[in-house]
């Protein structure tokens, strides 16, 4: 899994800005040359960055200027302005399956003692008490993945909420 470029771009926009943006102007042609890419790019980004009140724009040649201090900028709001993240998750689940596997069925807490069909599955007739979200298949693989996705994602997260884009200058200037 990668996270797009647009986020690493967001970033040395941001950067650029607030280091640079007294002493230049920052168009998105200036912007482009210092990042190496096309001005179309950084004109996208600086739409989604300014949707999220973190950057506004000056019609014509006025340039780009950010919307908060530099020390109240979070790689986190960067990360939020520019990634395109479906249902706020990082990480895709496959498909549940429509019968429990046989991992599944053997490491589910509910199996029945001396069934070797987990009590919901469909083969094992009604279920007794389907899981919270209603899946006929027992689906203990999925929350025991996702439960270390979830704490994987949050980490990353706190990381960037825990770091602005002033520490960032700060240690470009050492």
């Amino acid at each position: 899994m990668k996270i797009s470029s647009r986020f690493s771009i967001a970033v040395h926009i941001v950067l650029t800005i607030a280091i640079l943006g007294e002493k230049q102007k920052m168009t998105s042609d200036f912007l482009a040359s210092c990042i190496s890419v096309n001005p179309v790019v950084i004109r996208r980004i600086l739409g989604q960055l300014k949707k999220a009140n973190l950057a506004d724009v000056k019609a014509g040649e006025g340039g780009a200027y950010l919307m908060k201090d530099s020390s109240e900028l979070t790689l986190f709001d960067i990360f939020q302005a520019v990634e395109v993240v479906e249902d706020i998750s990082l990480f895709n689940s496959h498909k549940q399956p429509e019968t429990c596997c046989p991992v599944d069925c053997a490491s589910c807490p509910r199996m029945t003692g001396a069934s070797e069909i987990c009590s919901h599955s469909p083969d094992a007739g009604e279920p007794d008490s389907l899981p919270a979200d209603g899946n006929a298949a027992c689906c203990y693989i999925h929350g025991k993945i996702e439960t270390h996705l979830a704490a994987a994602q949050a980490a990353m997260e706190n990381s960037l909420k825990e770091t602005t884009i002033e520490q960032i200058i700060l240690e470009l200037s050492s």
